[in-house]
């Protein structure tokens, strides 16, 4: 009698081990492949992996309370597993995660992972940074406000002059980048970064290159309300710039 118990009980604790030790050891690598693809599609297929192999396994915890119970009810009892591993573990870490440290970061065609941080950090010049853009419209031209990304130019209280054939930082010459003005000066504000926008734009008919110049330039300083983070250099396998 007491064997007939022992030996079901034992069997289904070493079944249960082995497929454990699977579980875990997938769980480890698809995090691994989750974290590193971040932003790609690897990274949302290895997310519903791990979520799927969670609810297996305690699915098959329950198992022994299951036996018992319609076929439509275990199916029922799967869902919502599924569904509450998804809603109250998985879905909120993952947010946290993307809010508090790290986020992926799509700039066109191009994924980068970036750092986030609670308050901006003191940035020097020729430092990458991402940061939100508004958005807005000039004379027919147009620029759809969405993510940013590009090196710190200037720093607050710095004085950016446009020439011909520069940029001066300070009367420090530096290389023109596309649609700068050829004259003009400004001085970037407190709490502010001057970063030379990098994005598509979009107009109707013939537009002027003043026009599109003055609508990058009243775009390119950044306030500390649009800074989003600091991309990392190295991600994983992956060189980001």
């Amino acid at each position: 009698m007491i064997a007939s118990c022992l030996v079901p009980g034992l069997a289904f604790y070493w079944r249960a081990r082995f497929w454990g030790g699977i579980a875990m050891a997938a769980s480890a690598l698809l995090t691994i492949v989750f974290l590193a693809e971040l932003g790609r599609f690897a990274a949302n297929a290895a997310f519903g992996l791990l979520l799927a192999i969670h609810a297996t396994g305690l699915n098959y915890l329950a198992e022994p309370w299951l036996r018992e119970v319609r076929f439509r009810f275990r199916i029922l009892f799967s869902m919502l597993m599924l569904l509450a591993l998804g809603g109250i573990l998985y879905m909120p870490v993952r947010a946290f995660l993307e809010n508090h440290f790290f986020t992926p970061w799509q700039i066109n065609d191009r994924i980068l992972v970036i750092q986030k941080f609670e308050t901006p950090p003191t940035l020097k010049r020729g430092e990458w940074i991402g940061y939100t853009i508004a958005g807005g419209g000039d004379h027919g031209a147009y620029v759809a406000g969405g993510p940013g990304l590009g090196p710190v130019l200037a720093t607050a209280g710095d004085r950016v002059r446009f020439t011909p054939s520069a940029l001066e930082v300070n009367g420090i010459p530096q290389p023109r980048l596309g649609h700068m003005p050829e004259a003009g000066e400004l001085v970037v504000p407190g709490k502010c970064w001057f970063v030379w926008p990098d994005f598509a734009m979009a107009g109707h008919g013939n537009v002027a290159e003043a026009t599109v110049s003055s609508l990058m330039l009243q775009m390119a300083t950044i306030s500390e309300s649009q800074f989003v983070g600091i991309p990392y250099k190295h991600w994983f396998w992956h060189r980001q710039f």
